[in-house]
């Protein structure tokens, strides 16, 4: 299992250093949200609905000409903002940018029907840092400032809330589970 997170395996970036440690860095990131007093499920639901607001956003084009669409869209992100009591873009700067290479699951590795496949990187900064630092949204995501702002994909809540995973320490896709924290408002 290691050997297919590793860079440049399954994954250019990959999942895990080369000498990281799966089962240590579980257990690292665990005992992070437990000195937090934050669970992974409380992560891993405001990721989500980030990635339900982003999908509202991306189809309210469809508002007019395919209302039953674009209301199952709107539906599922109302369902999670009433569920997790948070606005969106009351909360977050968020950005999305498509990715061309599909990401599926490692632990679950079938490419030709993926359990989860990551296709866009979403970048998320709470909106009162986000306004004082002058960020703006733009497609060059990169230009926020990463010591205030998470990076992750849709693969990053299936890893979340099944197993704790947030990818290796010192990763380029690494979520830190402390600055999650902060930047969702669970801390």
């Amino acid at each position: 299992m290691e050997s297919r997170l590793r860079p440049g395996r399954d994954s250019e970036h990959g999942f895990l250093g080369f000498t990281q440690s799966l089962a240590q860095t579980i257990i690292d990131d665990a005992h992070t949200l437990v000195r937090l007093g934050v669970s992974r499920s409380a992560i891993a639901d405001r990721l989500e609905l980030i990635i339900a607001y982003e999908a509202t956003v991306a189809f309210r084009h469809l508002q007019d000409t395919h209302s039953s669409k674009w209301e199952k869209i709107y539906s599922k992100y109302a369902q999670l903002r009433d569920k997790i009591g948070v606005d969106v873009e009351k909360v977050w700067a968020v950005a999305s940018l498509g990715d061309t290479e599909r990401q599926p699951d490692p632990f679950h590795p079938t490419f030709d029907n993926p359990t989860v496949c990551a296709d866009t990187v979403y970048y998320v900064m709470d909106i009162n840092s986000f306004k004082s630092t002058g960020s703006q949204v733009i497609d060059d995501c990169t230009l926020w400032p990463l010591d205030k702002c998470i990076r992750f994909t849709s693969l990053h809540v299936a890893f979340i809330r099944r197993i704790c995973f947030f990818e290796g320490p010192g990763l380029y896709y690494r979520v830190d589970p402390e600055l999650a924290a902060k930047v969702l408002r669970l801390i």
